[in-house]
């Protein structure tokens, strides 16, 4: 037996309905298949502006019960011409989102400041990566969604439909509450503080800095990285400190992971 929830059955299914009883149902954070790709500090890093590429391809969403969203993007795409070239990108970002009753859409507003981007063409670019902001300069709209049990999985789906009804790949639920990092902007457009953020992550990042802000390109090495989980604990922590933001309420340690 399917339990199917969409998001018009529970604009039906009372006069009062608000904000809240959708956000209730998108809560927490959901991954695509292949069950690598997260939010939260394993992907992408403030502290040391670093974004963390994952074993696999996929993408995660999560939601909070505040309207806060997150996403994860790493895709690789295939090079006709030279099947040994295939590009790959990570993208970041992280923003408010809201349900629009009328137009019946979930709508996701970026913060567009604080977006990032990886792109690797390992054939062109040397082995330097390129890293820049990732500025979304308009809502990202589903159509509508559903949440329900899968049928062969036995977990909880979220199913997004683009903006012309298409379904998108679907995602399972992994944390509840979600995993995510401080909702506000965790990184200024200061050149400063850019210059300042880069600097940090020379021992960490390979990665050739372009940004229209601070848009000097610079070479970093990058060794193996070998933090802990508790290391992105300390981080959090930290860009908490900084922001006044209660990261432990937003890095879930204690969340209970669905499908244990």
């Amino acid at each position: 037996m399917t339990c199917l929830v969409t998001a018009a059955t529970v604009k039906t299914s009372g006069a009062n309905v608000t904000q809240q009883d959708i956000r209730n149902q998108l809560e927490g954070t959901w991954q695509s298949l292949s069950r690598k790709v997260m939010t939260g500090p394993t992907f992408y890093d403030p502290v040391d502006e670093l974004l963390i590429e994952p074993a696999l391809p996929g993408f995660a969403y999560s939601f909070d019960k505040e309207g806060n969203f997150e996403q994860s993007i790493y895709q690789v795409t295939s090079n006709p011409q030279n099947h040994s070239c295939p590009s790959a990108s990570l993208i970041w970002q992280h923003g408010k989102y809201e349900y629009d009753f009328k137009a019946k859409q979930l709508k996701l507003i970026p913060i567009k400041i604080d977006g990032r981007q990886l792109l690797s063409e390992p054939c062109q670019d040397g082995g330097i990566s390129t890293y820049m902001r990732f500025n979304q300069n308009k809502e990202v709209i589903f159509a509508d969604f559903n949440v329900e049990i899968d049928g062969y999985f036995g977990d909880m789906k979220l199913q997004l439909f683009g903006y012309d009804y298409t379904p998108i790949q679907p995602l399972w639920l992994t944390y509840k509450p979600p995993m995510m990092l401080p909702p506000q902007v965790l990184n200024p457009t200061s050149k400063d503080s850019l210059v300042h953020k880069y600097k940090r992550a020379v021992e960490y990042l390979t990665y050739k800095i372009d940004d229209e802000v601070n848009g000097d390109g610079e070479s970093f090495k990058k060794p193996i990285r070998e933090d802990s989980i508790w290391d992105y604990v300390f981080k959090l922590f930290m860009v908490g400190v900084l922001s006044g933001s209660c990261v432990l309420c937003y890095y879930t340690v204690s969340s209970i992971k669905t499908n244990n």
